[in-house]
């Protein structure tokens, strides 16, 4: 009988995809009051999953990249 290794799983560094208001709002550095206006007209979209509100991040990099002139 062969001793038993034990099972690792290698964990790589994966990059968030989701970010609270809060971090969204570090993220576009603008306060979170704004980020809640962005919601209300429609700027930027959002997902609500009971009473927390996520941001997905490629959403929000596609809003910057055609933000610019």
């Amino acid at each position: 009988m062969t001793p038993r290794t034990p099972m690792r799983a290698e964990v790589k560094h994966l990059e968030k995809v989701f970010l609270s208001n809060h971090e969204a709002a570090a993220y576009l550095g603008i306060s979170t009051e704004t980020l809640k206006k962005w919601r209300a007209t429609g700027v930027i979209g959002y997902y609500k999953i009971d009473k927390n509100i996520w941001y997905d991040k490629t959403e929000i990099d596609k809003l910057i990249k055609n933000a610019r002139q």
